[in-house]
């Protein structure tokens, strides 16, 4: 398909090819990302499955040498999901493994609780209201204590020609005829999480000091 032109009203170079769709292919192209929307900020950053990522990789810190997998072909495939489930299994009941904390997460279902989510209120006041919550728990319970899931999915929705003259073969771009996509945010997440052993503690801090900590850390 011709790329479309800066101006929608002149034709284009035959020559000029982008993938894209044609005006009656544009409302599954919408539902497409919707789906993909959905499926980012309902599975992929779904509170739950971002604390079991987090506590993934800080098992995966500890547990490979110098903390990353090893870029030899024959080690890095020897690297399999059922030695790497043996082995939080074995940290999990080993306290003295340095990686015992977040194996044990894992391995008994015990993973650190969601206790803060930014309200649009509290991004008024502070764009990083998350950061702020997160230092301020970690200086009081401990930073091994807190963790934190902060994702954005891209920095918008993917643009498209959409030809809508085949015959004189003139195209524009999907976010010039389409309001779903332009209507799209980026899907994101920004949560805070602590150890259950504290979470009432914090809680009861967090409460207390809610105002203090967005408004000017703590």
């Amino acid at each position: 398909m011709p790329a479309p032109p800066v101006d929608d009203s002149k034709e284009t170079d035959e020559n000029d090819i982008q993938l894209g769709v044609e005006t009656g292919g544009l409302n599954s192209a919408e539902a497409l990302m919707l789906a993909r929307y959905f499926i980012f900020s309902q599975v992929y950053f779904h509170p739950l499955r971002k604390i079991y990522d987090i506590h993934l990789r800080d098992f995966l810190k500890h547990w490979l040498p110098s903390g990353v997998y090893p870029t030899d072909l024959d080690k890095h495939l020897a690297t399999t999901d059922s030695t790497l489930l043996e082995e939080i299994r074995k940290a999990a009941k080993d306290a003295s493994h340095p990686a015992h904390m977040p194996a044990a997460c894992i391995f008994y279902r015990q993973h650190y609780k969601r206790l803060y989510q930014p309200a649009q209120r509290d991004f008024a006041v502070n764009p990083d209201a998350g950061r702020a919550v997160v230092d301020a728990l970690g200086k009081e319970f401990g930073t091994e204590m807190v963790r934190r899931a902060n994702q954005t999915k891209g920095s918008g929705n993917p643009d498209f020609p959409v030809s809508y003259d085949k015959g004189r073969i003139k195209s524009a771009w999907a976010s010039n005829l389409s309001q779903v996509l332009n209507a799209i945010t980026p899907a994101s997440i920004d949560c805070v999480f602590v150890h259950r052993g504290i979470e009432k503690k914090a809680q009861k801090f967090l409460d207390d000091n809610h105002n203090t900590i967005i408004e000017q850390g703590l």
